[in-house]
């Protein structure tokens, strides 16, 4: 890991930087706040721009104030999270962080290990476990169970059951527990070597090991059905799960839509819902219908629940199809309120469409400018405008 060449790609600017032999305490705030920019994104959107992170990077470069848990916050930052970015340049950008670091003198832990594993597997980058082993021992890191699981499920990925068992025996010697995540993975292991019986054959080893198969799982065999183009086995185990869930799940958010239930009492179900496991995955289009859906958001921000960009989206394509431009930029002006700001998916597929041209949205915008909306939605739809 420590012998990985410098990233030599499109975006590369991290091996070219001075680092400065003072730090400064606007310096420390100035990379603080990148820090703090990465914590907020992730938690908004899901999601990590390739710049923030370049950033960041370059910062603590800079400053030579490399840290082992900056190491840690970078690596995991470059898997799904960087969902722009290709997973191949992802992985190279994960390298050349490694290298980075190794270079500035920060030592790896497993923690580090496991993280970069993580990349490799989200990124479905090809290594080789066995090497990987070999260049923890050279550095004086011992594997421990998570990244047994992960070399395990590297296996998997490519169907090799002989690599496979072998990392089980090991565990199994070590009296490592054999989690839900290794079984999803033999899931995959037997589906890409060809042996549906044994991939199926999993979920019943499962029980008598005393796990029962979340929807995870049950996902994991979904995916392993639909990679053999077996249909009916797919229609098989979604009607199954649809009777676990229907009755309980369905029949409720019937009840209160017909019903006309307020928000509030819907409010008191959610949290009485949370506490059992269960949500309610239909509740923000419910009640579009009834026009209360602002004051359900609002108990669910009470109650501590995430509000994600996509419980606006059937909203906005009510007041879009209704003509209503106002009520769009309301609903942009409330999702402010609720600490959700708009992003750039949310403009291009739900707000740009609801107005006809540049001129007409800045003439709503200015009706509407005395909520409070911040200046950067009218810089939005200019840039909406543009494409």
């Amino acid at each position: 890991m420590a012998n990985i060449p410098a990233w030599k790609g499109e975006h590369a600017t991290i091996s070219n930087t001075v680092t400065s032999p003072v730090v400064t305490a606007q310096q420390t705030r100035s990379l603080d706040q990148a820090l703090k920019q990465l914590d907020i994104a992730v938690k908004r959107t899901g999601r990590i721009r390739y710049q923030l992170l370049n950033d960041v990077l370059r910062d603590i470069v800079r400053l030579d104030f490399p840290g082992q848990n900056h190491l840690l916050l970078l690596l995991r930052s470059c898997g799904n999270l960087m969902a722009e970015t290709l997973p191949a340049e992802r992985t190279k950008f994960a390298q050349a962080i490694w290298k980075q670091f190794g270079d500035l003198g920060v030592s790896y832990d497993d923690s580090h290990y496991n993280s970069l594993l993580k990349v490799y597997l989200q990124n479905e980058h090809t290594f080789s476990p066995t090497e990987f082993l070999a260049q923890m021992e050279k550095d004086g890191v011992a594997p421990n169970r998570v990244t047994y699981q992960r070399l395990l499920a590297r296996y998997c990925n490519e169907g090799n059951m002989d690599g496979t068992s072998t990392v089980l025996e090991f565990m199994k010697a070590q009296d490592m527990p054999l989690t839900e995540h290794v079984f999803s993975a033999l899931i995959i292991g037997h589906t890409r070597a060809g042996d549906m019986a044994s991939a199926i054959n999993v979920l019943s080893v499962m029980k008598d090991v005393g796990i029962e198969p979340s929807a995870e799982t049950h996902m994991v065999m979904l995916c392993a059905f639909a990679e053999k183009g077996d249909f009916e086995s797919i229609r098989q185990v979604c009607c199954c799960l649809i009777s676990f869930v229907y009755p309980l799940i369905h029949l409720r958010d019937g009840c209160c839509v017909k019903r006309t239930v307020p928000p509030s009492l819907s409010g008191e179900l959610c949290e009485l819902s949370s506490r059992t496991d269960l949500f309610w995955p239909r509740m923000s289009c419910a009640f579009v219908l009834l026009n209360k859906v602002i004051a359900l958001m609002k108990i669910f921000q009470r109650m501590g629940l995430p509000i994600r960009q996509h419980y606006f989206w059937p909203m906005l394509v009510l007041q879009r199809k209704v003509n209503d431009k106002a009520g769009v930029l309301y609903i942009l002006k409330t999702m402010q309120e609720l600490e959700v700001p708009p992003d750039m998916e949310t403009f291009v597929k739900f707000v740009q469409p609801a107005f006809n041209s540049l001129q007409e949205a800045t003439v709503e915008f200015q009706v509407c400018v005395c909520f409070g909306f911040v200046l950067t939605i009218f810089f939005f739809f200019k840039i909406c405008f543009m494409y």
